[in-house]
């Protein structure tokens, strides 16, 4: 349903926008606006491109060595960060470049993952408290310890007759 209103929504925002840039500069600016971002992203995306090489690299080798030390999600979440950006860029249309170059930097980034991580928490905690198991009401939420008997050494080598 969110994918539905998210092709819904964008392209008809980006036709308003193109509508009251367009009203508001003319035509041939508007037109001009469009090859420019394009022409600039172009180009940061091949200056983003080298780093997702280098990147790749590096996580294949800490892969290869079994070094548990590096995250690997980071840098993983950059590359996919940039493909987003790429596809946003490639796009025409001023609301899908204004998310293309956020998501090129490195701060936006952030949020961005700060963001969709907050929400797949959330969804995963709606999901849990909304499972049928946890609407039974014949579950009880308890604390307890666990009491041991005391330990009886028996020796096994003494034979009673």
């Amino acid at each position: 349903m969110y994918l539905f209103l998210i092709f819904l929504f964008v392209p008809i925002v980006e036709i308003a926008l193109f509508i009251q840039v367009g009203d508001l500069l003319g035509l041939w600016p508007t037109i001009a606006i469009i090859l420019l971002t394009a022409f600039a992203a172009t180009i940061l995306l091949r200056q983003q491109f080298t780093i997702i090489r280098y990147r790749l690299d590096n996580i294949i080798s800490d892969l290869s060595r079994s070094d548990q030390s590096l995250s690997a999600a980071e840098p993983l979440l950059d590359i996919i960060a940039i493909f987003a950006a790429a596809l946003c860029l490639l796009t025409p249309g001023f609301l899908t470049d204004a998310v293309g170059f956020l998501l090129l930097f490195i701060p936006t980034r952030r949020l961005t993952y700060r963001f969709i991580f907050r929400l797949i928490q959330r969804y995963a905690l709606t999901r849990v408290s909304s499972h049928p198991d946890t609407q039974n009401k014949d579950i009880l939420d308890v604390e307890y310890e666990e009491i041991r008997p005391p330990n009886r050494d028996v020796d096994i080598s003494r034979k009673s007759n």
